[in-house]
C-alpha cells in the first residue's frame, strides 16, 4: 500500500463529501484545484500508483457518494 497516496485519496474524498456553507465550499473546490493540478504534474508511473490505491479503496467502498468520488479521481489522473 502506497501510505502517500492513501492520505491523499482520503483527503480529496473528505474534502469532495463534505456538506458546507457556500462560501466553505468555495474554498475546497479551490484546494481540489490546486490537487488536481499538482496530480497531472505526476510521472505515469507516479499516477498509476494513485490510481492502483484508488481501485483497492472502490472495493472496500459500500458509500455510493464516496465511490462516485473515487470514480472521478481515476478519470482525472488516467494518462
Amino acid at each position: 500500500m502506497d501510505w502517500i497516496s492513501s492520505a491523499l485519496i482520503e483527503t480529496i474524498v473528505y474534502i469532495e463529501t463534505r456538506d458546507v456553507e457556500d462560501d466553505i465550499a468555495d474554498d475546497y473546490v479551490r484546494a481540489l484545484e490546486e490537487i488536481s493540478h499538482d496530480l497531472r504534474k505526476c510521472d505515469t508511473a507516479e499516477r498509476l500508483r494513485i490510481i492502483e490505491t484508488v481501485h483497492l479503496r472502490i472495493v472496500e467502498s459500500t458509500d455510493p457518494h464516496r465511490t462516485q468520488t473515487l470514480d472521478a479521481i481515476i478519470e482525472n489522473l488516467e494518462p
